[in-house]
């Protein structure tokens, strides 16, 4: 391992995750492309290699957050170092896009819970708590902004009551939404990475096209299961199936999705009719809805016929 390697990996690991205090707008995207960073050198140097410039690069924001005050992109770091070598790990091992994503999904979901749990013990807060500081923290600043600019001071204490109303909701469903966050970025990292992989040298799995992708059929029991939880079940019961209905209908969403770009690709639509589809499915939730239906449906109707060639 060289010089160079670390100025690299540490000095990368200082821009993209201090990029949102300089680029407002897209300094929380280039955040996450962090994982791809660790990803890349872990493949290039290999998993001890990788580790010891993990390690270097949470000392080095450590010591920037001390300054800055800045401390969340410690939190940042130790995730998506930690992700970054764990899909390296996936990679070498050829699993395919579904595994190699599910695998780091769950391997994130339990390293998450037991960073908050840790933080949670450290400030002697339950994870309930914890969770309801972390999201009043980041709604905080919209609250009083919608105050400052357009709710009159007599309607204070109804904005105060919608915040509350929203911020319960947000509890409830914040175990899916961190599921569903860090499946996206971890998508997000293997896509680009082959692009970044290539011009690197460095070997990239050969996954199936993400237009013939599905999810495993006996998953629409667990879509079943949790939608008549979710209508019939009660308390913490109710609230866990809710949160298995959203990450499942996401799942399903993406299917539907796959679907979609696998008939764009067979009668090579235009470019301009593909952006007005990615365009309306943005910001229509209906065709969001759509696309989670045709999904669960492929399951029985095996719309690309994926299934029948494979049996055949």
């Amino acid at each position: 391992m060289s010089a160079k390697d670390i100025i690299g990996c540490v000095g990368g690991a200082l821009v993209l995750l201090y990029a949102p205090l300089l680029i407002p707008i897209l300094g929380p995207l280039l955040t996450l492309l962090s994982p791809l960073l660790f990803l890349s050198y872990a493949t290039k140097l290999g998993l001890q290699r990788g580790l010891i410039l993990a390690g270097l690069s949470v000392m080095a924001v450590t010591v920037i957050s001390s300054l800055t005050g800045h401390r969340q992109a410690i939190v940042f770091c130790v995730e998506f170092s930690f992700l970054g070598i764990v899909l390296s790990e996936f990679f070498k091992r050829k699993f395919t896009l579904g595994m190699t994503i599910t695998a780091a999904l769950g391997a994130m979901t339990l390293f998450g819970a037991i960073m908050l749990f840790g933080l949670g013990a450290a400030q002697g807060l339950g994870p309930s708590e914890m969770i309801t500081a972390l999201i009043k923290e980041q709604l905080q600043p919209t609250v009083q902004l919608y105050r400052d600019l357009s709710a009159p001071v007599e309607n204070g204490g109804i904005t105060d009551g919608y915040a509350e109303i929203f911020l319960k909701t947000l509890i409830r469903i914040y175990p899916a939404l961190m599921i569903i966050g860090m499946g996206l970025v971890i998508w997000f990292n293997v896509m680009l990475a082959g692009p970044v992989f290539k011009r690197l040298g460095l070997d990239y799995p050969r996954f199936q096209p993400g237009d013939r992708w599905h999810a495993p059929e006996r998953l629409v029991w667990g879509l079943i299961v949790a939608g008549f939880g979710s209508l019939l079940a009660s308390g913490p019961l109710k609230i866990a199936a809710i949160n298995l209905l959203i990450v499942l209908a996401v799942v399903y969403f993406f299917q539907g999705l796959s679907i979609a770009v696998f008939y764009l690709n067979k009668y090579n639509l235009p470019l301009i009719l593909r952006v007005i589809f990615y365009f309306l499915v943005i910001i229509q939730q209906f065709f969001m809805l759509l696309l989670a239906i045709l999904g669960v449906f492929d399951q029985w109707f095996d719309f690309r016929r994926i299934r029948k060639n494979q049996a055949g």
